[in-house]
């Protein structure tokens, strides 16, 4: 037993090290299953973790199992297991002598009979739970619960680590009120994608956005629902724009938006649905009782792969195009070609 022990020390502290070093949850989630497969002996593991922004219970890693069958064997098993054990924090077995795995029956053949849920608590945290199955009424012993037991905690913080440090770098690279990416982040997406647009042969654009009279709005309505109306906005450009497209919030009401493989004419049919688009929604839950139409102006920049320019230039050809936009009207769209010079842009604009 000694023998067996320090083994398994040994063990622990060698996956302590892998989980230490790990460089995200992805990563973490894959020591967790294979180590309590290995652990327990079983057939399949399902690690289970609580999303507190949604406030749901996710299967966030499967092995020896895919989806459909992980689905079909927890439904038997009964959802309302894993709420018990992260509630109470106790493990909990299950045998269900019910599958005949002799019966020739393929469904039956991929669902468990012995199960073993264990919570991932870190300190006083419930992050979710571990579940083992195995194919047979096999039970699990002593010395694989309490081991499975001891792992989970180790495992538990090695999870909440990386959530934490996976929110510091979100914090690092994206706006707190709308969740889009920074003005730092923005300038390096941007950097990014403009070498990818030499390197392709490809033209991309980049717009600046910002509402109209927003500052009469705040002062009329007040900062928290200005930031109100600002998260509405964010939320709507993020359903109105491409996937391939990456949005940001450089501050206050001015949001940019990068563009990849698009085309002057494409720029500026992307640029008139997001002006119409805002102007059609109506933000009735910002300011009660009343309907508010907000409309925007927008500055477009073009990057062509033969072109030298900075990202610093792009960037004010956008912006400039912008303030030229307010100027002629507001509620409008102005694409500053990327052969104009910064001084004809600057004059319109001034």
């Amino acid at each position: 037993m000694p023998n067996q022990s320090n083994s398994l020390l040994e063990r622990f502290l060698d996956v302590t090290k892998q989980l230490m070093s790990a460089k995200n949850t992805d990563n973490v989630l894959d020591i967790v299953a294979q180590t309590s497969m290995d652990l327990s002996e079983s057939d399949a593991v399902v690690v289970h973790l609580f999303d507190f922004n949604k406030g749901i219970l996710e299967v966030r890693k499967l092995l020896g199992m895919n989806l459909n069958q992980a689905d079909k064997t927890l439904t038997t098993l009964g959802r309302a297991i894993f709420n018990e054990v992260i509630r109470c924090g106790e493990s909990l077995e299950n045998i269900n002598y019910d599958v005949d795995h002799t019966s020739g029956n393929e469904e039956l053949a991929t669902q468990a009979q012995s199960t073993l849920t264990v919570p991932l608590k870190d300190t006083s945290i419930s992050l979710g739970a571990i579940t083992v199955l195995r194919y047979n009424d096999k039970p699990f012993s002593k010395m694989q619960v309490e081991s499975l037991e001891k792992f989970a905690a180790i495992a538990a913080h090695a999870i909440e680590k990386a959530r934490l440090i996976r929110e510091l770098e979100k914090q690092v690279t994206h706006d707190a009120l709308t969740g889009l990416h920074n003005k730092k982040a923005i300038i390096s997406t941007l950097k990014v994608e403009m070498e990818r647009s030499k390197r392709h042969g490809e033209t991309m654009a980049l717009m600046f956005l910002d509402l109209d009279n927003f500052k009469a709005f705040n002062d009329t309505y007040g900062h928290l629902v200005g930031d109100k109306l600002i998260f509405d906005i964010a939320n709507l450009l993020k359903r109105s724009c491409r996937k391939i497209d990456t949005i940001g919030r450089f501050g206050g009401d001015e949001f940019v938006i990068i563009a990849p493989k698009t085309s002057a004419a494409d720029a500026e049919k992307i640029g008139e649905k997001l002006i119409k688009n805002i102007e059609r929604f109506q933000f009735g839950s910002t300011v009660p009782r009343r309907r508010i139409h907000i409309k925007a102006s927008i500055g477009i920049a073009l990057h062509y792969p033969s072109h030298r320019i900075s990202a610093e230039e792009l960037m004010q050809r956008a912006d400039m195009a912008m303030l030229a936009a307010k100027r002629e009207g507001k509620n409008r769209v102005l694409v500053a070609d990327a052969l104009m010079q910064l001084e004809n842009i600057q004059q319109i604009a001034h």
